[in-house]
């Protein structure tokens, strides 16, 4: 049995967030939706995550800012970002 890929999804637009969360879990993999940075920086901080889609363009912190601090977090170097 292959292990499920946990997927985190940063995007500021929930028109844009949920239709693509609601298409990954289609495709077999679990996603967790959030709406801003500090968000994302929470669920970080107690999940383990096996790729990250940010926005780049995000009211608050953007997606650049964000992609920045994950970077600086330990064991975050190589988790890929789309």
């Amino acid at each position: 049995m292959e292990r499920e890929v946990r997927i985190l999804i940063c995007d500021d637009d929930v028109k844009q967030c949920e239709p693509l969360a609601r298409l990954l879990q289609a495709l077999g993999h679990i996603c967790e939706p959030v709406t801003s940075a500090e968000a994302a920086l929470a669920l970080m901080g107690v999940r383990s995550y096996d790729a990250l889609i940010i926005d780049v363009l995000m009211r608050g912190i953007g997606g650049i800012e964000l992609l920045q601090r994950v970077r600086a977090l330990p064991n975050w170097a190589d988790v890929p970002v789309v």
